[in-house]
């Protein structure tokens, strides 16, 4: 099975709403603004897990001192963060 992350969804569906013939704003040339706003929403959230990700890194090159054990153990919940924020949680 084919996992899409919130951000792929959020996407997907402002496309489909956009393609659908019987929607007025469709049949009038106008923008959707339930898909606008997904589209936003989407944006909104990809900059937050770069953002994320990018302190991830920092976080891990300011731990120099750490033990090996507690690196993994700081690198597990990183991921997990990361994976919490694919999912929309």
């Amino acid at each position: 099975m084919n996992e899409e992350t919130l951000i792929e969804r959020l996407r997907k569906r402002a496309e489909i709403r956009r393609q659908i013939p019987t929607r007025k704003s469709v049949q009038n040339n106008e923008s959707d603004r339930i898909a606008d706003l997904l589209e936003e929403a989407s944006t909104m959230l990809q900059e937050i897990k770069n953002l994320c990700n990018a302190s991830n890194s920092e976080i891990l090159l300011s731990c120099g001192e750490m033990s090996a054990q507690e690196l993994r153990t700081l690198k597990s919940y990183l991921s997990m963060i990361n994976r919490k924020l694919d999912k929309g949680e």
